[in-house]
């Protein structure tokens, strides 16, 4: 959870890619705070808006993202090195990062999160998936 969220906010301290602002030509989603339909109001193809800073694209909107930890209410107690928490908490439950396309935009910030039971699926539920390398010395 704590390094998905350090990808989306790519070194900015704003709520959402590009600022305090979210538009339609940013991420992908269906209503705007004032119920007006601004989005295509389905999944998108990959890669369909601007990366940020670290060259990650599509993070806010398209789908909630499963991460590895399991839930907690907080972060008290959480892992200081930016690893997945997965002891404690309600292991019944994982976490999901940021809003999907049907969301309302305050629910795209980076900071938002959920909790969904593993066995469950839903169309606006995915997963990134992350390769890691090792970098020469």
């Amino acid at each position: 959870e704590a390094e998905w969220e350090y990808a989306a906010q790519a070194g900015t301290r704003s709520p959402y890619p590009g600022g305090h602002v979210l538009s339609p030509e940013a991420a992908s989603y269906l209503y705007d705070e004032m119920g007006r339909r601004v989005g295509p109001g389905h999944r998108v193809a990959a890669g369909s808006f601007p990366a940020n800073a670290f060259g990650l694209h599509d993070l806010n909107g398209a789908v909630c993202e499963w991460v590895e930890d399991v839930w907690h209410a907080n972060y008290h107690g959480a892992p200081q090195d930016g690893a997945a928490w997965v002891e404690g908490g309600d292991p019944t439950r994982r976490v999901l990062r940021v809003g999907a396309w049907d969301y309302l935009p305050r629910l795209l910030r980076h900071s938002w999160r959920d909790a969904l039971e593993p066995d469950q699926r839903r169309d606006n539920v995915g997963f990134r998936v992350v390769c890691e390398r090792e970098l020469p010395v």
